[in-house]
């Protein structure tokens, strides 16, 4: 397949391209004649599923083209995870990941649930105390003596839920630093190139590849979020 070399930067650029896409150096007439398939598949497909990202994509699937399976990092994938596959239109991939995501997450919030719903319990029960002792017409000696803040009961209960919303707080966001950090930054980091080769290869025939437009990306991933997180609220209301 005939090519364009950016003399610049060294990238591939189609036939009729005038600037290079990578450095936007103005290209020379010179044309390099690679060889024609890369899988089995002409370049020229690779070239038309990949569209933006071109060079960078086909040189590491030509230094990979032997192996099975690689690793190699995908710094678009490491910071948009989810959306990076919405992004290249991997959409059904997409929502498996968005289901692991909220099944995983959904399970690290158990576990750190659970390792605070002692103290949690301890926090309402003394905000429920002082409701209690509101409701009796704020006259307990004990209750001022226990909390001991005798000037101030509603200050100690004040504490008690600001604790308490700490507390759920480090919940929540744990669970989702965590799943984040292992499936999103570490999987689709090291991972992303290697299935974007697969989803390639699988339906480069489509002729459905590319990248989304600015609005379409934001419609989409908006859709993908928000049913997120509806359904993880839903794991986490029934199963847990």
């Amino acid at each position: 397949m005939a090519e364009k070399i950016c003399q610049n930067c060294g990238a591939r650029c189609k036939l009729d391209d005038k600037y290079c896409k990578s450095c936007s150096e103005k290209l020379s007439e010179e044309t390099i004649v690679t060889d024609n398939f890369l899988h089995g598949i002409e370049k020229i497909k690779w070239l038309s599923f990949l569209e933006v990202g071109y060079s960078r994509y086909m040189n590491v699937y030509e230094k990979y083209e032997n192996k099975k399976f690689f690793l190699h990092i995908n710094w678009a994938a490491f910071f948009f995870g989810i959306g990076w596959m919405i992004y290249r239109k991997m959409y059904k991939l997409a929502a498996i990941f968005m289901i692991v995501f909220m099944l995983l997450s959904s399970a690290v919030t158990a576990c750190v649930a659970e390792y605070y719903a002692d103290d949690i319990v301890e926090n309402y029960i003394a905000i429920e105390t002082y409701q209690e002792y509101k409701y009796n017409g704020g006259e307990d000696s004990l209750y001022e003596a226990s909390v001991g803040i005798y000037d101030a009961p509603e200050l100690a209960a004040a504490k008690e839920a600001e604790k308490s919303n700490f507390k759920i707080y480090v919940i929540t966001y744990t669970s989702y630093v965590i799943t984040a950090l292992f499936l999103e930054f570490v999987v689709l980091g090291l991972f992303g190139d290697f299935i974007y080769r697969a989803h390639v290869i699988k339906n480069i025939q489509k002729k459905n590849g590319g990248v989304l437009s600015f609005w379409k990306f934001i419609g989409i991933s908006f859709i993908f979020r928000a049913a997120s997180v509806i359904l993880t609220r839903l794991i986490l209301y029934f199963f847990i």
